[in-house]
């Protein structure tokens, strides 16, 4: 060895490869409590030092980094912590500096150790007793922290100039790339070309500045696909003052995002952007008595099938775009059908105040022809009004107005109570009389259909209600408004509840209950089904069928202690009709839900329906990542069962199965 080590000096030193520790004088091996140098040769730096750093680096990645900066600049001084070989800790500055070895022909490293900063350059010391515990203590709860915060969230620090020295896992994990792909990497490597740049002119200006800046970044990993990161990044003062690094916490949010991409575009027209017939129908049950306003265009069907995609498309968007321009102030639009619109009022205002505004948004929309393809398309409009008194009717009634105004030649028609209202008013009656002596006399029938796996094992029973006189045989769905509004629903209930569990109690199979609104909240519905879940035995085969589309409140403290009872009894607990609104998604978050049945509506046309598709698939996966079993209603052929397997579904309801059939105690 050329280079010579000085046994006098006071000064430790010693001799570095890339890899080891070479040689050492006396005063190195006097720091580390070394009985000689042969008990230091051969060792990293690392190993000669705790797991991590006080910047809470691992020790081996940043000797490594500084290692690789000496033999590149010639010379780098930093701050360490080092171990003695007795264990104890003791911090010092490192003053490392590049040599060549022309006799080895190679390039070695000098490190020499001092105690205290660059301007007060002293030999070193080991900490006392007190201070080295206080140290280890400090240094221990340090590294607490950061694994707390490597574990929980994507972490990464930067020099003064934005180029990344350190990533923990988590980053690699979430954005594809490795350490070394990122390391002396500037943060663009996985910023999304998306995002604004003057989010980042913000940040920049804000940490450069001593503050801390928060909000959400868009980035882009290694294989292309997109991810939020919820961020907070804060500057690094050294003693001075002077800010040195920058340190980011991110928190990856990207579900959330997806959650809210799914119900936009379940609320959401993807032609016009337009809020769709479902958000509509959510807004009318918020908006008790606005009028409502049904427009159709016959033109719209005319140029889809004459023109082209796109032609067609900015047709559709021309359309809008008047329509949101004319009814600004007034009311809100929404697309509804193909060649539908509809306008929900936002200020309160008699009927004929807000017909007159439809009339003045139809005029000058029928009076402003759209270019499409040099010709001009004048359009024609039927419009129907209606006020919002009973929402799931409204759009029926508005779209009943709409058509005895064409059939009539008004311009403008408007639902009044008359015959229409006459007809429900007599069923109602007709029914009521019917299904009070229905029970007595035995005409309400629990008839049963079958949930089934995708081998066509039978998972589980579904009880359905039938009034059954003769050979009639009628759904509830004709009948069970009339119930309601009759007040014999709650005895329909019972006594569907009460044949349920004669007959189940027998066979010993899962059956499912369906309750509704109604149920939930009649304390004597909760208490006999309670009684018959504790009398049968039963609570392991139950499964309660919440009817999503029905608008409960599912935190209110009487359905979720009745919940939380019944499932103490082993009882299970499904959500029905899922898909049918937004709000189910909340669902999940807070309810203790053992199976979710995706609603029929999204499933009926899903060959055809694209966006159906991507509802259905994208809920699948939802449930999936939950470990939340799904059933697919209405699964009535081969081939939608096929594409049902395909996504994940775990089991299936539908004709394709089994019809409803009746269950004879």
């Amino acid at each position: 060895m050329t280079t010579v080590l000085s046994d006098e000096a006071s000064v430790a030193e010693a001799i570095l490869s890339d890899r080891a520790l070479l040689d050492c004088n006396q005063a190195y091996v006097t720091l580390f409590e070394a009985s000689s140098k042969d008990d230091l040769c051969g060792k990293h730096p690392s190993q000669l030092s705790p797991e991590y750093q006080v910047s809470g680096e691992v020790s081996r990645e940043l000797a490594n980094r500084y290692l690789t900066e000496c033999f590149e600049l010639g010379h780098r001084e930093f701050d360490w912590v080092h171990t003695m070989l007795t264990g104890s800790l003791f911090i010092c500055r490192v003053e490392l500096r590049l040599l060549e070895n022309k006799t080895l022909h190679a390039r070695l490293l000098k490190p020499r150790i001092y105690l205290g900063d660059n301007n007060h350059k002293a030999e070193v010391s080991a900490l006392s007793s007190e201070q080295d515990i206080a140290f280890r203590e400090s240094f221990n709860l340090l590294h607490q922290h950061k694994r707390a915060i490597d574990v929980s969230a994507i972490v990464s620090k930067t020099d003064a100039h934005g180029n990344i020295t350190y990533v923990n896992d988590m980053f690699c994990e979430v954005s594809g790339y490795s350490h070394n792909e990122l390391l002396g990497e500037n943060h663009n490597i996985v910023n999304h070309p998306g995002m604004p740049k003057e989010v980042f002119a913000d940040l920049w200006r804000t940490i450069r500045s001593g503050n801390v800046w928060q909000g959400v970044i868009l980035n882009r990993r290694k294989d292309g696909s997109n991810y939020y990161v919820s961020s907070t990044i804060s500057p690094i003062r050294d003693s001075s003052g002077e800010i040195t690094e920058y340190i980011a916490i991110r928190h990856d949010i990207t579900d959330l995002y997806e959650k809210d991409r799914i119900i936009q575009i379940q609320t959401t027209d993807t032609e016009t952007g337009l809020p769709n017939r479902v958000q509509f129908n959510d807004d009318l049950r918020r908006r008790p008595g606005a009028w409502v306003a049904v427009l159709s265009f016959a033109e719209i069907e005319g140029v889809q099938q004459i023109y082209g995609d796109i032609e067609y498309r900015s047709f559709i968007q021309n359309l809008t775009s008047m329509l949101g321009e004319y009814a600004r102030n007034v009311a809100r639009v929404y697309r509804t059908s193909e060649s539908s619109f509809a306008l929900v009022c936002e200020c309160d205002c008699e009927q004929q105040a807000f017909v007159e505004s439809c009339g003045k948004i139809v005029d000058q929309i029928l009076g402003q022809p759209i270019l499409l393809a040099e010709n001009k398309i004048y359009l024609s409009a039927k419009v129907g009004v209606a006020e919002n008194n009973l929402p799931e009717k409204t759009y029926g009634h508005a779209c009943l107005a709409m058509n005895s105004a064409y059939h009539d030649q008004e311009s403008i028609g408007v639902y009044h109570q008359g015959t229409k209202e006459y007809q429900r008013l007599n069923n109602a009656i007709y029914w009521a009389g019917k299904l009070k002596s229905a029970v007595s006399r035995g005409r309400i029938q629990i008839y049963g259909q079958g949930i089934f796996a995708a081998d066509g094992e039978r998972y589980s029973t579904e009880v359905l209600m039938r009034y059954q006189s003769g050979h009639e045989c009628v759904s509830p769905i004709v009948f069970l408004e009339y119930a309601k509004s009759a007040g014999i629903y709650s005895s329909l209930t019972h006594e569907v509840i009460r044949q349920s569990f004669n007959y189940f109690k027998k066979s010993g199979q899962r059956f499912s209950i369906n309750l509704d609104r109604e149920d939930l909240f009649n304390k004597t519905t909760r208490g006999i089904l309670l009684e018959h879940v504790r009398d049968s035995g039963c609570g392991d085969q139950l499964t309660l069928e919440l009817l999503e589309s029905s608008g409960v409140d599912f935190s209110d403290t009487v359905v979720k202690n009745f919940l939380a009872e019944l499932k103490s009894l082993n009882c299970q607990i499904a959500i029905d009709d899922f898909g049918s609104g937004y709000s189910n998604f909340d669902y999940l978050a807070t309810m203790d839900v053992d199976l979710i049945k995706i609603d029929g509506s999204l499933i009926r046309d899903i060959l055809q329906n694209q966006k159906h598709h991507l509802i259905v698939k994208s809920i699948v996966a939802l449930c999936k990542s939950l470990e939340i079993p799904v059933v697919a209603e209405f699964s009535s052929e081969k081939a939608i069962v096929d594409l049902l397997i395909e996504f994940g579904v775990d089991y299936f309801q539908g004709y394709y199965f089994e019809k409803p059939l009746p269950l004879t105690e």
